[in-house]
């Protein structure tokens, strides 16, 4: 990499740091201190990996930290033991709380992996591992706008064998495939409806599930009215229309993506 192209890479690599802090800030403040992201892409052989905790960022790859990541590439959550590499070397900076908890969660795509870290004061509960397993989606689908056209923000996997043995070795989760179904009370949702449903647990916006679909925000405020209509009342409350769906079981099929 020249030193132009350098230049551009901590630049892209400084505002990533940031929206990772302004999503922490926004959705998960009350249960982390920071939270940091990678992305091993397999098929491309591309590597993107920040924090949001700048010192730690700049820590982590100088140390080629990113190496011994890929050794915590296995699908699921876990809590990072004080004596490995990585959480020593967290521990060993000025800022940090060594009674601190880094709690990682790892999943498989078709591409490669992703892997979420964060940071806390306590160890999270079963319900904030879920809570938080759920925002972490939206992370992902935030990640994918920040960094589109962004080419130079990624960097080759250092170990790349390492890696793709890994990828190989896991199979991954089955993505959930939604059809026209049937539920209690005789509702009907179509694949479309049963998606937006997802998304909203997800905590996406109108805004984000518009940009996913390409189409407008009024597109999908029809689908979700539509729902609700469907329920009874299409002027209710969003979180009543969520509480409905899960007294007439539908919010179960979501089970294995949230756990």
């Amino acid at each position: 990499m020249d030193r132009f192209s350098q230049c551009i890479h901590l630049k892209n690599m400084s505002a990533f740091s940031q929206h990772l802090e302004d999503w922490r800030q926004s959705k998960v403040d009350h249960l982390t201190s920071e939270v940091g992201y990678m992305y091993f892409d397999i098929q491309k052989n591309k590597y993107l990996g920040s924090s949001s905790n700048l010192a730690w960022r700049s820590e982590f790859h100088e140390k080629d930290l990113d190496i011994s990541g890929i050794n915590l590439l296995n699908e699921g959550c876990f809590i990072l033991p004080n004596n490995s590499v990585i959480k020593s070397a967290y521990n060993n900076l000025e800022q940090t709380q060594p009674d601190s908890y880094k709690t990682l969660f790892c999943r498989r795509d078709n591409f490669g992996f992703e892997l979420f870290g964060v940071v806390t004061q306590k160890e999270l509960s079963n319900i904030d591992q879920i809570f938080m397993n759920k925002s972490l989606f939206n992370l992902s689908y935030k990640v994918s706008r920040w960094v589109k056209n962004k080419t130079s923000i990624f960097t080759d996997i250092k170990a790349y064998d390492l890696a793709k043995n890994k990828f190989d070795q896991c199979s991954g989760a089955p993505e959930i495939v939604y059809d026209k179904s049937k539920f209690r009370g005789n509702l009907i949702l179509t694949t479309k409806e049963q998606q937006y449903i997802e998304y909203l647990l997800f905590n996406f916006t109108k805004k984000d599930i518009a940009y996913k679909h390409q189409c407008s925000e009024t597109a999908v405020s029809n689908v979700i009215t539509n729902i609700k209509r469907k329920l009874g009342y299409e002027n209710m409350a969003t979180p009543m229309m969520m509480i409905k769906l899960k007294e007439l079981g539908v919010l179960g099929i979501y089970a294995q993506a949230l756990i």
